[in-house]
C-alpha cells in the first residue's frame, strides 16, 4: 500500500509519497518511485498508488515514455494533461495484452464471489453451532439466493462504466470464469447458479468496482492559463476487450471564486492519519460510534419494550422511530460541526497561507505520521522507506525538495550527458 498526500494553497502544491511497496502477503520493499514529473519543461507532476504496474508494464516505464511523447508541448489548462495521459494510454497498443486482462477479470471475479462465498459460509457456520448441518442442496440454495441479493444491490451501487457486451467478454473469459468457479464452489452447480456467477463476473467488471490490484493516477500542477494549482485524481484497473476501465474520482481546482476551495489538504491511499489529524478522530472510531447510534436510536422501541414494562402501542413506535432518526441526524451533524470548526477549518485556514516551503514539509510530516503509526503497530508495514517530495509553482515549476536515487550521480558522468543532449525527462537525478 501507500500514503500520500497533496496539500494545495495560491502558492503552490506540495506532493509527498512514501517508498513501501509489498509483494505478496508480507513481503515489503522500501524502495518504490511514486512520485515523478510528468514534464520537464511545464509545472506538472503525477503521483501514482496502489499497484505498481499497469497490465504488468511498471507505471514508470508508461509515465516517462508519455514524458517523452509530450516533449515541450503545454497546454492550457491540468485536465488536458490528465486526458492525453489517458488518451496514451489507450492508443498505446502494447499495453493491451490478453494475459494482463485475464489476470484483471480473475483478481475481480475472485474478490467479488469471496464476498459471496464467505457470507454463505457464515450461514454454514451459524447453523453448526445450533447442531444442524446444512445438506449440500440446502447450501446452494443459499448460494443462488445471496447471488440474486447482491448481484441487485451491486447493480444499485455501482454505475457501468465500460460500454461491453455480456457475450463478447464471455467468448474471451469463459475459461477465467469457469476456473475461480471451481476454485471458490466446491461443490457441482446447475445451469442457473452458473449463469448468476457469469453474469456476476460480467457485472463486477463494466462497473465502478475496483480490485486491490488497481492503481490511482494523480495528476497535479498548472496549465498554462491557470494561476492556481489544480489536482485531479483517475483509478484504473486495466483493459477489457480493449477498452480502459476507469474513473475520475477526486478533483480539486485552487480558485478566487467563492464556491471553490482556496486551500486543500488531500490524502491517497492510506489515509487514516491524515484524516485523524484533520478530524480530530481515527476514522475507524468514529464509524463505531456512528453504528453505534445509528443502532441504538433505529431500535428506540425495541430498548423501551426490552428493558422497561411499558409496551407501546403501533402508532407510538413510529413516532418514537422518527424521533429517533431526527436526534440520530442531529447528533451526527453536531459531531460533524463540531470537527470543522475545532478542527479541519483552523488547519485549513492556516495551509491558505502557507508558504510553500512550508507546505512541504507539512505534506512530509502527514506521510511520516502514517508511516510512524505502521512501525509502531503488528500490522506488515505497508508504509514505509524515503519520503520523496516535490513542490510546483506556477513560476519555478516541479521541484524536488526530497528524492532517493538508485545510483551515485558522481558515478554516471555518462548519463547525465545523455540526459541534457536528449533532453529526456529522467527523474531518477534532481532537476
Amino acid at each position: 500500500m501507500t500514503a500520500e498526500v497533496s496539500i494545495l494553497n495560491r502558492a503552490g502544491v506540495a506532493l509527498a509519497a512514501d517508498s513501501a511497496v509489498t509483494i505478496g502477503a508480507r513481503k515489503v520493499y522500501n524502495s518504490a518511485n511514486k512520485l515523478f514529473s510528468l514534464s520537464k519543461f511545464h509545472p506538472v507532476g503525477i503521483m501514482i498508488y496502489g499497484g505498481a504496474s499497469f497490465m504488468e508494464v511498471p507505471w514508470e516505464t508508461i509515465i516517462k515514455s508519455f514524458r517523452n511523447h509530450l516533449g515541450q508541448r503545454k497546454f492550457e489548462n491540468l485536465k488536458t494533461y490528465k486526458t492525453e495521459f489517458i488518451e496514451y494510454i489507450l492508443k498505446d497498443e502494447r499495453l493491451k495484452n490478453l494475459n494482463p486482462e485475464k489476470a484483471v477479470v480473475r483478481r475481480t471475479f475472485s474478490e467479488i464471489l469471496n464476498i459471496v462465498v464467505n457470507d454463505v459460509q457464515t450461514i454454514v457456520e451459524e447453523a453448526l453451532k445450533v447442531g444442524t448441518r446444512l445438506s449440500e442442496e440446502e447450501v446452494k440454495g443459499h448460494l443462488n439466493e445471496r447471488l440474486g441479493s447482491f448481484l441487485e444491490d451491486f447493480k444499485a451501487n455501482h454505475q457501468i462504466i465500460l460500454d461491453i457486451e455480456q457475450s463478447d467478454f464471455l467468448n474471451i473469459h469463459q475459461g477465467v470464469i469457469s476456473h475461480v468457479i471451481q476454485d471458490k464452489v466446491l461443490f457441482e452447480i446447475d445451469g442457473d447458479t452458473e449463469g448468476l456467477l457469469k453474469e456476476l463476473a460480467f457485472e463486477g467488471v463494466r462497473r465502478d468496482y475496483f480490485t486491490n490490484g488497481s492503481t490511482g493516477v494523480v495528476v497535479s500542477g498548472y496549465g498554462e492559463d491557470e494561476l492556481f494549482p489544480c489536482i485531479y485524481e483517475i483509478k484504473t484497473d486495466g483493459f477489457i476487450l480493449g477498452k480502459l476501465k476507469y474513473s475520475n474520482n477526486n478533483e480539486c481546482e485552487i480558485s478566487l471564486d467563492d464556491d471553490k476551495p482556496s486551500s486543500a489538504v488531500i490524502p491517497f491511499a492510506q489515509m487514516e492519519m491524515v484524516y485523524s489529524f484533520m478530524n480530530g478522530m481515527d476514522p475507524m472510531l468514529q464509524n463505531n460510534i456512528q453504528n453505534l447510534l445509528d443502532n441504538i436510536f433505529t431500535n428506540l422501541d425495541k430498548i423501551i419494550t426490552d428493558h422497561t414494562s411499558i409496551q407501546l402501542p403501533e402508532e407510538k413506535v413510529s413516532e418514537l422511530n422518527n424521533l429517533g432518526n431526527e436526534i440520530k441526524q442531529q447528533v451526527f451533524q453536531e459531531i460533524s460541526s463540531f470537527q470543522n470548526k475545532n478542527y479541519s477549518s483552523p488547519v485549513v485556514e492556516i495551509v491558505d497561507f502557507l508558504p510553500k516551503e512550508e507546505i512541504a514539509e507539512m505534506a512530509e510530516a502527514l506521510v511520516n505520521l502514517t508511516s510512524f503509526k505502521r512501525r509502531i503497530s503488528i500490522d506488515t508495514e505497508t508504509v514505509g522507506g524515503p519520503i520523496d517530495v516535490a513542490v510546483i509553482t506556477k513560476g519555478d515549476g516541479f521541484i524536488w525538495i526530497k528524492r532517493k536515487h538508485y545510483f551515485s550521480p558522481d558515478l554516471n558522468y555518462g548519463f547525465f550527458q545523455n540526459y541534457l543532449r536528449s533532453g529526456a525527462n529522467d527523474d531518477t537525478y534532481d532537476e
